[in-house]
């Protein structure tokens, strides 16, 4: 228990879960491409084209694993705002924002694994671009909560000011990315010259869309678990 007395075991799963089924659903998208052989890398191959065109088994068990991942994101504002309603801090709007804004930024994210850029440019990246923006605002409103908490002396004020300051403006950080003209350059192809002499078009090695769709839920891991340590330091 910390001085608020939330039971750090508790926080601890709010990470935990996240980080279990991150590391399950996205395993499970490697384990497909082994599976075929193929040859993929991180840096320019989307999440979608390994996941598109499954049986039914494989299909079943990707959205299992999906919806496990959203869910599991929303365990850690479902603590607190468990904790919220138990011991009273008037604090229960934020959590309720939080446990939203989380769930809905992480089926957004999810749902662009289900929409292949090809065929729909503007949907997908308009599923992963709201996906983003709604964990990263989610993750800000922990900062929120913390905030709250120093400048209304729930807390000591350094420490929840401090804390609350720092997780804000991480998270928002995480929004700089998008912002990037690079992002538009997905179909973009690299010409090359053949050993004939003629000219071809390939993937080039580095697709920053992709690169940033393998990376961003990981990123957020770092800051679910920047979260737990600060709700259980106060």
């Amino acid at each position: 228990m910390n001085s608020l007395g939330f039971s750090i075991f508790y926080l601890f799963l709010g990470f935990l879960f996240p980080l279990l089924f991150l590391f399950a659903h996205h395993g499970y998208l490697y384990f497909l491409a082994k599976k075929e052989n193929k040859l993929f890398s991180f840096k320019n191959v989307f999440p979608y084209e390994i996941a598109s065109g499954r049986g039914k088994k494989e299909t079943l068990i990707f959205n299992l694993l999906s919806f496990g991942y959203v869910l599991s994101v929303g365990v850690f504002p479902l603590i607190l705002l468990y904790y919220e309603l138990s011991l009273s801090f008037s604090y229960v709007v934020y959590c309720v924002f939080s446990l939203a804004i989380n769930l809905l930024g992480a089926f957004s994210y999810i749902l662009s694994f289900h929409i292949p850029l090809a065929k729909n440019p503007r949907g997908h990246s308009a599923s992963f671009i709201l996906g983003i923006l709604g964990m990263s605002l989610g993750s800000a409103s922990f900062g929120i909560i913390l905030f709250s908490y120093g400048q209304r002396q729930v807390v000591p004020f350094e420490m929840g000011v401090g804390l609350g300051l720092f997780l804000i403006i991480v998270s928002l950080l995480f929004i700089v990315p998008l912002l990037f003209p690079q992002l538009k350059d997905w179909n973009r192809m690299d010409q090359v010259i053949e050993k004939d002499g003629t000219y071809a078009y390939q993937r080039p090695r580095f697709i920053y869309l992709a690169f940033l769709e393998w990376l961003y839920p990981f990123a957020f891991l770092v800051l679910s678990l920047f979260s737990f340590i600060a709700f259980a330091l106060i």
